[in-house]
Order: structure tokens, then C-alpha cells, then sequence
């Protein structure tokens, strides 16, 4: 059910993001996102799954926190990011994750 929830509210925010930005890296909409200029949201959706499969050294479809020590901005931001308090990250938790603090941002 949880997992339904945050895929439907991924799917509206890369629909309205598109939509403020274009299909492509272009407009604040997009790089609000971390969209890079001419990037499609299909090349930014496959390369946060490259990243997130990168993170998850046992590949078991979930990121720990001892999996992420490694990476400043997501250990940073650990309590954004896990969004259900579950002490790991599935793929739609890092997902959105990436959509608050894109790449090369740390607030």
C-alpha cells in the first residue's frame, strides 16, 4: 500500500515537473530536478536507478545506512530520505529523495 502511495505521488510530481519544465532539461522546472540540459525525465529516471543499484552493495533492492556511509548527501540527509522510518531506502524512497536534493545539492 505504502509503496503504491509514494509511486503515485512520484508519478504526479515527474507529470508536473514535465510539465514546468518540458519532456527535456530545459526551464526551472527541470532543473529544479536535476535534469541536465537536453536530458529526458526516461535518461533521469535511468540513471537515479544506476545510482540507487550502485549504492546497494548487496543488491537487495534496498539501501541501509551502512550502505550509504559513503555518500555525503545521502547520509546528510538520511531522515528526508527515509521517508517511512524504516532504516533502509527502496527504490521510490530514493527516487524521490533525488527530486528534493538533486545531485551536486546538499541543503
Amino acid at each position: 500500500m505504502k509503496y503504491a502511495v509514494i509511486t503515485t505521488l512520484l508519478t504526479f510530481l515527474f507529470t508536473g515537473a514535465a510539465m514546468a519544465g518540458g519532456a527535456t532539461g530545459s526551464g526551472k522546472g527541470a532543473e529544479k530536478m536535476g535534469l541536465g540540459a537536453g536530458q529526458s525525465m526516461e535518461q533521469m529516471r535511468a540513471t537515479q536507478e544506476l545510482r540507487f543499484r550502485n549504492i546497494d552493495g548487496n543488491q537487495d533492492g534496498f539501501i541501509t545506512r551502512k550502505e550509504a556511509e559513503n555518500h555525503q548527501r545521502l547520509i546528510t540527509n538520511w531522515d528526508k530520505a527515509d521517508a517511512n522510518a524504516d532504516g533502509k531506502l527502496d527504490s521510490a524512497e530514493f527516487s524521490a529523495f533525488e527530486e528534493v536534493v538533486p545531485p551536486g545539492r546538499n541543503p
